[in-house]
């Protein structure tokens, strides 16, 4: 973690949302955009945020619990979208590519979320292109405020007896006490249809934690239809360095949605009711002419 320079435009000091907070909370924010990499992307690390923001001793008042605070009353306000990545927590900044245009953009250094996408430049590999789905985005945000739990209070006075090995072996202790549950019978099913997806970039832990979020936000048949309908259109368009294979899992499963209630309001057997797809001999078969054909058209 690391500040970067940072342009600071006229509308933060006028953004409605902001100018209801005190003035610390906005220093705080406008600090979090100098954290962020090019990417928008930055660790959600309280400690990082006091000894890179808050390191005066004038600032012993803000403390890693109070900026903790702070970060998911933006979380709630929803200009910060918090994700995980390896077993880490991170966070991207929402209007930061409105407002931040630098010239030649780093490569990221920390993992992207699904709806940021990088293309690095011919010329120098080092940097390149972000590109940020703001459908995904909107999607993801409205799930984050339905579900988004504020992580656990910090006990300064537990850190400070836990630190070093043995402070370390019970941080893992807790963790394995407090495991995710295993996958079970369905989302197994789901995870071999992903791994059946020429070049899927399959990660178990973020692939089920992915297909968890589908699942209660479309229901596991429309996740599953998706699926299948994924791969024939991987088939025709590799997945390439630049894609963002669950982002597009996601539009598939809104489309399957849409398509449901479509076929719905038509009533079963309309000319414009979706096709089902079924997966056998390793061969997805239609059973009818598919009306959104043009969808696995890039």
């Amino acid at each position: 973690m690391e500040l970067h320079n940072r342009v600071v435009r006229a509308e933060f000091w006028s953004d409605p949302r902001l100018q209801r907070l005190h003035r610390d909370k906005r220093l705080f924010f406008q600090g979090l955009f100098q954290l962020a990499e090019d990417s928008g992307c930055l660790e959600d690390d309280p400690f990082g945020f006091k000894i890179n923001l808050f390191r005066s001793p004038a600032d012993n008042d803000i403390t890693e619990e109070t900026l903790a605070e702070w970060r998911d009353e933006f979380i709630r306000l929803g200009m910060l979208a918090p994700y995980e990545a390896n077993g880490r927590r991170y966070l991207f900044v929402v209007n930061f590519h409105k407002h931040q245009k630098p010239k030649n953009p780093s490569a990221p250094k920390n993992p992207l979320p699904d709806w940021v996408s990088f293309e690095p430049y011919n010329s120098n590999p080092y940097t390149g292109k972000f590109t940020i789905s703001e459908e995904v985005l909107s999607e993801y945000l409205a799930t984050t405020e339905k579900f988004f739990k504020p992580s656990a209070k910090i006990n300064k006075g537990k850190i400070s007896k836990e630190k070093g090995k043995e402070g370390e072996g019970n941080a893992r202790a807790r963790a394995r006490d407090n495991p995710p549950p295993p996958p079970n019978e369905e989302e197994l099913r789901l995870l071999e249809l992903e791994q059946g997806i020429p070049n899927w970039p399959y990660q178990e832990a973020r692939d089920l934690e992915h297909l968890r979020d589908l699942i209660r936000d479309f229901g596991v048949e429309i996740v599953r239809q998706s699926l299948l309908d994924l791969k024939p259109f991987y088939l025709d368009h590799p997945i390439g360095p630049k894609d963002s294979p669950r982002a597009k899992l996601r539009t598939f499963c809104r489309k399957r949605k849409q398509w449901a209630e479509e076929e719905t309001r038509a009533g079963p057997g309309s000319r414009d009711s979706p096709a089902i797809r079924t997966e056998k001999g390793g061969q997805v078969h239609d059973s009818k002419p598919d009306p959104y054909a043009s969808l696995y058209r890039r």
